[in-house]
């Protein structure tokens, strides 16, 4: 049993509230396997990345999604704010 098994049992039972890490890259692009996909190659590594290219362009929604269907379940993205939001705007509301 790893260690995350057993603090995860551990917090089941009622003994220990586990706070979930999450750890990580800002990118996978430079995460390689040969013959793998590299973001499927660095999810097997990583349960999170920040996705950085969300800052200079917004994705195509069919991008995100073939994001999504090349991780397990329980991976995690941290999509970063548009610069538009964040550097022209300067969070202004809407």
């Amino acid at each position: 049993m790893t260690l995350r098994q057993l603090l995860t049992q551990i917090s089941l039972n009622g003994f220990l509230d586990v706070p979930k890490i999450l750890i990580g890259c800002g990118g996978w692009q430079y995460f390689s396997i040969p013959g793998l996909d590299p973001l499927r190659a660095y999810s097997l590594a990583f349960n999170f990345v920040e996705v950085n290219s969300t800052f200079y362009s917004i994705p195509d929604l069919r991008l995100v999604r073939s994001w999504r269907l090349r991780v397990p379940r329980n991976f995690e993205f941290s999509v970063k704010a548009n610069r538009i939001i964040t550097h022209v705007e300067k969070l202004k509301p809407c």
